[in-house]
């Protein structure tokens, strides 16, 4: 009787612990159902990701370096340079652009360098050459170009350069082929302490879309974005502030694709990168994004400080030309309203609506499009919108004067009492004048 009743337990124990296994099981064939697409709601309950506006911190900085329209020129290796090193000199030429690192942030306006398709350096000075060590035999391309400090790349024409030159001999690997579309991934790149994380990259010889929309010979782009294996489009050159990344590692791609989704063929038009996400750094561009350092605390960098002897140093020009060596150091600087929702499909497109702080003239156009003008930076004008007044032009309410408490009396002055007054002045300009006469007399 007790092996039956314990056989009899068993089995109820089986079978209440199978229930949820069971249930598992028919949630899951639900959500694997024959249609691949996912609503928005869906995708965004998982993911969490959506674009937001950028910090308005980030806002007021990024116009006071509106001014420059930074010109970037590689002297050297010149293009299809054949060296016979595999250390190489890279000479830049930058002008109406200041760049430097301020002391206090570790920050400042530099230049992006991908060397091939590597993740970018940040290069703060170009007062020497920038030294590339241990390159391997073959053919390299050297991109770069202007950043503001939190890593967003100037769009107006000439703020970008690019050169392929040859280590011993050529080769087939990492040469473009110039005639063609050209993107270059930027950000997102290493380890972040806020949210959100901008999104940015550069593109060379993609055409308008209203020309490509309206030329059979022309093919119309757009950009696919995929963030942990979420994927949308982008159809505008523009900066995006995401929101919704794990703590830990998040993986992020970025694809130059057609009007028919179909991958425009080109050296470094796909790109995949990892980055870190950890919450809560305490370094400078992190409490700049999440609004504990003010625009005014980080004024630092983007104007130079004065230096040790009281001089100021100027954020004018420069017109750097190079003449000794330096080592640049791969970057892994921390990246870092009006929200707009990431319109997902199977691989879906993004509408961006968020402001965004870019007034750049567009990139040079390119062989495959000969009469086709180029893209140019989307202008949003929600941007402008935003009232930042500066604290120094701020409206200041002072401690209005008390009258009575300084032992004075204020009378309603009435026309009689004005008369009144006029007479007893002319009373006591008539006396001035009698005691004038008579000190006359008495000399």
């Amino acid at each position: 009787m007790k092996n039956w009743q314990q056989v009899l337990g068993t089995i109820f124990i089986l079978l209440s612990l199978g229930s949820p296994l069971a249930g598992c099981s028919s949630l899951e064939s639900e959500i694997n159902a024959d249609s691949p697409i996912q609503s928005v709601k869906e995708i965004q309950a998982v993911t969490a990701l959506r674009e937001v506006a950028p910090p308005s911190s980030i806002l007021t900085l990024g116009k006071r370096l509106n001014r420059f329209q930074p010109q970037v020129e590689i002297v050297s290796p010149q293009n299809d340079d054949v060296l016979t090193q595999t250390t190489v000199k890279v000479q830049v030429n930058v002008q109406d652009f200041p760049v430097f690192q301020d002391d206090n942030l570790g920050l400042g306006p530099h230049l992006h360098l991908i060397l091939d398709n590597e993740p970018y350096r940040s290069v703060y000075s170009v007062d020497e050459p920038i030294l590339l060590e241990g390159l391997t035999p073959g053919t390299h391309t050297l991109r770069i170009f202007a950043s503001r400090p939190w890593h967003e790349s100037f769009k107006n024409a000439g703020a970008y350069a690019q050169t392929t030159f040859h280590v011993l001999t050529p080769t087939d690997s990492n040469n473009p082929n110039p005639e063609l579309p050209i993107l270059s991934y930027s950000s997102p790149t290493g380890t972040y302490g806020a949210e959100p994380i901008m999104l940015d990259f550069y593109l060379n010889n993609a055409p308008l879309h209203e020309v490509a929309q309206s030329s059979s010979e022309i093919s119309d782009w757009r950009i696919e974005v995929t963030v942990n294996g979420q994927s949308f489009f982008l159809d505008s050159w523009q900066t995006t502030y995401l929101e919704g990344f794990k703590p830990g590692e998040n993986w992020l791609k970025l694809g130059f694709i057609d009007e028919k989704g179909g991958e425009i063929a080109n050296v470094f038009n796909s790109t995949a990168r990892i980055i870190n996400f950890e919450p809560g750094g305490q370094d400078p561009l992190s409490r700049l994004i999440r609004g504990e350092l003010s625009a005014d605390e980080a004024q630092g960098m983007v104007e130079k400080r004065s230096d040790t002897d009281g001089k100021t140093q100027s954020t004018g020009s420069t017109n750097n030309s190079t003449n000794s060596t330096k080592s640049v150091a791969d970057d892994s600087d921390s990246e870092n309203s009006m929200p707009s929702e990431l319109i997902f499909e199977e691989t879906s497109t993004l509408t961006p609506d968020a402001p965004q702080e870019s007034s750049e003239e567009g990139i040079e156009q390119a062989g495959q499009f000969p009469s086709a003008e180029v893209i140019e930076p989307q202008e949003d004008a929600a941007t402008e919108e935003i009232n930042l007044i500066p604290t120094s032009e701020q409206p200041i309410e002072g401690e209005k004067l008390n009258i009575e408490s300084a032992g004075l009396k204020l009378e309603e002055i009435t026309p009689q009492d004005s008369q009144e007054g006029d007479q007893e002045s002319e009373q006591i300009e008539a006396q001035a004048s009698i005691y004038v006469e008579d000190s006359e007399d008495g000399s």
